[in-house]
């Protein structure tokens, strides 16, 4: 590889990345994928994308293929016109999937038919929902929420970006009192309470899934949300990643922080839209 290649470090977003159109320009190029996702899927994911006539898009069920797929597609078309491979991959919860296929440890195939499981268990659990913090101060905003016996930070994107996670009368109540300590609160359109404990139903039920497909090695360290280090080397130890990240805080700011360290400040992103690029002037 060149001198400019071997900067580049890979990123991948999960959900809220999505938007009706995404990929317009990618499906008609990639039929072969199109295909692969057409018979995992049992519907036309190009036509969902793009029109998305019955407005299923939102639904996480449908969501984390999607999404999956439209990652997947950008990061070969950019491969296919710049040659360029990356040093190291991350994936913001959903996106770590297709870190993990850019580094090999399974192919396209296999990630999308665990995206769709995964999607599918996630979107069982119900009565759950997440509010975006912002502001400095998540030491304050654990301390605030630690009174609740079901609410959880699920996502440590930022310096002044979290997400606190769980159980809606909960989640309700704590909006108030997170706005009074002077952070600026959001509702976000989700469908449950990912990244908390309200997901360790799905985690343990994924797991079966987990051990239907073969991991390989990475050929190319792929930073971890639940712990922000590289994955490990064995199946069983990539496995349990999986398993617990659905559970497990997203810890972005730090998996970004580790890959400065680690391979240099060049980042690209491939998704819908920039969302993660955004974030990387506020994490220091």
């Amino acid at each position: 590889m060149t001198q400019h290649d071997e900067a580049a470090m890979h990123l991948f977003p999960g959900q809220g990345a999505q938007f009706k159109g995404m990929g317009r320009e990618l499906f008609t190029d990639f039929k072969t994928l199109t295909g692969i996702a057409e018979e995992v899927l049992g519907y036309d994911l190009a036509r969902t994308c793009i029109d998305d006539p019955e407005n299923r898009l939102v639904s996480t069920d449908v969501t984390q293929p999607a999404l999956y797929t439209v990652c997947m597609m950008t990061w070969i078309r950019h491969l296919e016109e710049t040659g360029e491979e990356p040093i190291m991959v991350a994936g913001h919860s959903l996106g770590e999937y297709a870190a993990l296929t850019v580094a090999g440890v399974f192919g396209f195939t296999d990630g999308l038919a665990l995206v769709k499981q995964r999607g599918a268990l996630m979107a069982q659990a119900e009565g759950g929902g997440m509010l975006a913090v912002l502001g400095e101060g998540q030491e304050r905003i654990a301390a605030i929420i630690d009174d609740y016996d079901a609410l959880d930070l699920a996502n440590l994107n930022t310096d002044r970006q979290s997400v606190v996670s769980g159980r809606v009368d909960q989640i309700e109540n704590v909006h108030p009192l997170l706005q009074r300590e002077g952070f600026q609160v959001v509702r976000l359109q989700v469908g449950g309470a990912f990244h908390s404990r309200l997901m360790a139903a799905a985690a343990e039920a994924f797991r079966a899934t987990l051990d239907t497909v073969a991991m390989k090695r990475p050929e190319i360290p792929v930073i971890a949300n639940r712990n922000a280090s590289p994955y490990p080397d064995d199946a069983p130890g990539i496995r349990e990643n999986l398993a617990a990240q659905i559970s497990s805080p997203v810890r972005w700011a730090d998996s970004i922080r580790f890959m400065r360290r680690e391979g240099g400040c060049r980042f690209s992103e491939f998704g819908p839209k920039p969302v993660l690029t955004p974030m990387l002037e506020s994490i220091t």
